[in-house]
């Protein structure tokens, strides 16, 4: 009889739907005691609320399940949205402290994924998480590292959030990092972080106050293309300010650029060519350019197939133009000047006709009349 009982159990069973084959178990008269450390399931809301609690205890080994099952759940932004109405992002954040690795690891990428949903990076700014997140940019690991890195750039992407981390005093730490890191990979992710955060309205006044020039001269200099890149996007970015651009001359920038104007790759050379037509809008500035023996190769540009270098480049003629020996270099570019002024794109022709006219601008001289 017993053999018979187990045989429509189990047919039964096999035709119950998902929920009603759970509530059946959970309804076992002698249930059996769970395995040590065993991962247990629920569904909907209380789900997170488990997990909060089992985050929360002393089983280190169950805790580091739950940290797995939470990275899988939070590659979908509706299960991030439904774990923020409980307290899991606070044991997350607090799991970032703990010593051991893998549960390190484990929850800062977690916190990574939070932070890429918009309720997510809202909540880590609401609740002050910055400065406990921080605490992972010095993390040994560099998966930890990146994944911070990449959280903070997740937060960065509006305003509040730049705001927010700009107000923590993190500047002066990134700038620190970017001598400290050695991962030339984690290093841009500085640069792209520091590019972000930028956007915040004091953060060029707090970072000129550090050794931040200095570590992007070192920079520009990179074996590595990204780096590069990324550099010379900071030196644009801070020299949008007038005591941006006279600290950048000071600093001795503009020979490194110089330098980089030789390379290749557009997207580089893009950048390099907006931040010497930044810096030329200063006398100094384009008295460097001319002493570091630039000006033929800006010439060479002038006739680039990538329109923003041209636009950058007709710019950087109008700017430089103004001091006589340069004028007297760049009278040969008058002609294509005067085609791109008549048959290239709009933004182009206008500053083409600009260029041409401090080209062949010549000083006047007044009569005098006496009276």
């Amino acid at each position: 009889h017993m053999g018979i009982i187990k045989y429509i159990q189990v047919s039964m069973e096999e035709k119950l739907s998902h929920d009603r084959f759970i509530a059946c178990h959970r309804n076992q008269i002698n249930p059996k005691d769970l395995p040590e450390h065993a991962l247990t399931f629920a569904y909907g809301d209380w789900k997170y609320e488990k997990m909060t609690k089992e985050m929360h205890g002393d089983d280190h080994i169950l805790r580091k399940k739950v940290l797995v099952e939470i990275n899988e759940d939070f590659h979908r932004a509706d299960f991030v949205d439904l774990s923020l109405k409980t307290s899991l992002l606070a044991e997350l954040i607090a799991c970032c402290r703990e010593k051991d690795d893998a549960r390190r690891e484990l929850a800062s990428a977690a916190v990574m994924k939070v932070a890429a949903t918009v309720a997510g990076r809202e909540r880590i700014v609401e609740s002050k998480y910055i400065k406990d997140l921080a605490v992972l940019l010095r993390d040994p690991l560099p998966s930890i590292r990146s994944n911070a890195f990449t959280a903070f750039l997740y937060i960065s992407e509006y305003r509040a959030g730049y705001d927010a981390v700009v107000g923590s005093d993190l500047l002066p730490l990134l700038v620190d990092l970017l001598h400290d890191e050695k991962e030339y990979k984690l290093t841009a992710l500085i640069l792209e972080l520091l590019k972000a955060l930028s956007e915040a309205e004091i953060a060029s006044e707090i970072l000129l106050k550090t050794k931040v020039l200095e570590r992007l001269n070192f920079h520009l200099k990179s074996e590595h293309l990204i780096v590069r890149r990324l550099g010379v996007l900071n030196i644009c970015a801070l020299s949008f300010k007038l005591e941006g651009k006279k600290a950048i001359i000071i600093s001795e920038t503009i020979p490194i650029l110089c330098k980089l104007i030789h390379e290749d790759d557009e997207e580089l050379l893009k950048n390099v060519t907006k931040a010497l037509c930044s810096l030329a809008n200063k006398k100094k500035g384009k008295v460097q350019i001319m002493e570091c023996k630039a000006i033929p190769r800006i010439k060479l540009l002038l006739k680039h197939s990538n329109s923003s270098i041209r636009l950058n480049i007709v710019q950087l003629m109008s700017n430089i133009s103004e001091h006589p020996k340069i004028s007297a270099e760049l009278q040969e570019c008058l002609p294509t000047l005067k085609e791109m002024s008549e048959g290239d794109t709009d933004f182009i022709k206008r500053f083409a006709k600009i260029a041409i006219n401090g080209l062949t601008w010549k000083p006047q001289l007044l009569s005098l009349i006496h009276i």
